[in-house]
């Protein structure tokens, strides 16, 4: 399963099939917009960065590397090449960042998680295993709409002091 999802795919389809998921989150109560764009930067390679907007301050920012595989054509086949996806909480700092591999350190696909509400700013890094389920963008936004209801009552109530 993790082969198909994170196997090649011609790019038309590959953004609807992106805003086909923008589309049902910007209804789902937590997400609010997004400024995602495509731009294609050129030697084989869309860029898909931006944030998403989501209630109380929380947002993703969103940078995936796309590579064209095969022939140049109209409508080319793309792979992900590489990604990170930060949730963040406003000031507060992150909650999570998948990220792809780094040629430099934790060359594996990989996690980092925060108790940002305790304020941890250092997080810790956990592989992602099996290495081909590291998260499509529609399931990293799931994860942050489940992060934000499983936390509600220590947001609000954090909301509450601040007032």
């Amino acid at each position: 399963m993790g082969r198909a999802k994170h196997g090649p795919n011609r790019l038309s389809r590959y953004i609807e099939i992106h805003r086909t998921v923008m589309q049902q989150f910007l209804g789902g109560g937590v997400v609010l917009s997004e400024d995602l764009s495509f731009t294609d930067l050129g030697d084989g390679v869309v860029l898909l960065e931006g944030t998403i907007a989501c209630v109380d301050d929380l947002r993703i920012e969103v940078s995936k590397r796309l590579q064209i595989v095969g022939d140049i054509a109209a409508d080319p086949l793309v792979q992900t090449d590489g990604y990170s996806y930060s949730a963040i909480l406003g000031k507060r700092g992150p909650i999570f960042r998948y990220d792809s591999p780094h040629p430099d350190h934790n060359q594996f696909h990989h996690v980092h998680r925060y108790a940002v509400l305790d304020g941890d700013v250092h997080g810790a890094a956990f592989p992602i295993e099996p290495q081909t389920e590291w998260p499509t963008l529609g399931e990293v936004i799931q994860e942050l709409c489940d992060w934000y209801y499983d936390n509600l009552a220590r947001l609000k109530s954090a909301t509450d002091r601040q007032d």
